[in-house]
């Protein structure tokens, strides 16, 4: 990643596998497939230098973890591998001495997290399916949003 948090391709796809991890597919969508989250929080990097930092660290953090324990790049393992290497952010001893206080593994993953949901919610057509009306602005707003429902 350059420091305009522009990503590579490898990091474009381990993004957008990382975020189909969180959100995958199923029987009722195809989850954060095909939507484009790393293209996402590419452009969202370039004005939050901060969170470039963050998935930049992170982004290392994921490699190294892959290649030390399987021996490969993060998007050559299998699915109970790439599980094993995102479970391990969350350890108490991660692996890599990319970390820093400013971007611990516990921050990666929590940010990728967050990010992924976010994502996933905005996609309008996965608002009928939550039961999300949409925006409230057009409408004026949800009056009765402290209302029992």
């Amino acid at each position: 990643m350059s420091q305009d948090w522009t990503l590579s391709d490898e990091q474009r796809a381990t993004l957008d596998l990382l975020a189909e991890m969180i959100i995958p597919a199923d029987d009722f969508d195809e989850g954060l497939q095909d939507v484009g989250f790393s293209g996402i929080m590419e452009t969202r990097n370039k004005y939050q230098p901060w969170m470039g930092l963050l998935y930049d660290v992170g982004l290392k953090g994921i490699q190294y973890a892959s290649q030390q324990f399987f021996g490969k790049a993060f998007l050559d393992l299998n699915f109970e591998q790439r599980a094993k290497v995102l479970n391990s952010l969350v350890s108490e001893n991660p692996l890599g001495d990319m970390w820093t206080e400013d971007a611990t593994p516990g921050d990666f993953f929590f940010n990728l997290k967050n990010d992924a949901c976010f994502v996933y919610s905005t996609q309008e057509e996965v608002w009928e399916k939550i039961g999300f009306l949409g925006s409230s602005f057009d409408k004026g707003g949800y009056p009765d949003y402290a209302d029992p429902q």
